[in-house]
This record gives C-alpha cells, sequence and structure tokens, in this order.
C-alpha cells in the first residue's frame, strides 16, 4: 500500500501582472491571488529535501511578474510546471509528485465576482 503524500500549502499570494486578452489587460497591471498546494514525502528529515517555501514564494512571484499570460489557464500551467520540475544539483529540494493551482482575477468583473481557476497535476 503507498503513502499518501504530505501537502504544504502557499495561500493568498498577491501578484500584479498581465492576464488577460483585451488591449487594456495587456497593457495594464492587474491584482491575481494565487494559492499552491505542494504534494510531497515530508518523511526525509534532511533539509536539503524539504520545500523552502520563501525560496518557492520568490520563484513564483518571479514567473507571475515576468510572463505576460493571455488566460489563467496559461498561468496555471507554468505555475505547476514550475512546481513539478525535478530539483538539481543547484537547487536541492524534496520532489513535488503533484500540484494544485489555484488563481483567481480580483477585479477582471469589476467586483461582480472572481474568475477563479483550479488545476491538480501530476
Amino acid at each position: 500500500m503507498t503513502r499518501p503524500l504530505d501537502r504544504l500549502s502557499l495561500r493568498q499570494m498577491r501578484f500584479d501582472c498581465i492576464v488577460g486578452l483585451f488591449g487594456h489587460e495587456r497593457h495594464t497591471l492587474q491584482p491575481v491571488e494565487l494559492d499552491v498546494t505542494l504534494h510531497f514525502d515530508a518523511r526525509t528529515g534532511r533539509l536539503t529535501r524539504t520545500i523552502d517555501y520563501s525560496r518557492i514564494l520568490g520563484e513564483l512571484r518571479f514567473v507571475m511578474v515576468a510572463a505576460r499570460f493571455h488566460l489563467l489557464e496559461s498561468a496555471a500551467e507554468a505555475i505547476a510546471g514550475w512546481l513539478l520540475l525535478p530539483p538539481s544539483q543547484d537547487v536541492p529540494r524534496a520532489q513535488v509528485e503533484a500540484v494544485a493551482v489555484r488563481l483567481s482575477k480580483l477585479v477582471a468583473l469589476s467586483g461582480a465576482a472572481v474568475p477563479t481557476l483550479e488545476i491538480r497535476r501530476d
């Protein structure tokens, strides 16, 4: 029987970035909220095999702010792909086996509703 994976979540991260199809969305930063849950084996007990959530926050900030996404879907896929990259000697960490990503465009519909996308990737 396989042991269930452990989870580490980072919630309510907010970034001003470009996400959208329309002209004003392509030229105006807008606030996006990001939640991620990383699924991994936390039993190792070694610092080099855990998740440095401060580093992950910085990496996620870079991806969201440096890229210019047309869709929430493409932003979520980029985040999931980044988090699922295997660890390297330069960046030792636990191997993330699965990730859940939740993205919300906070002002896209002028407060009438908050469009939110959730994905899970293994």
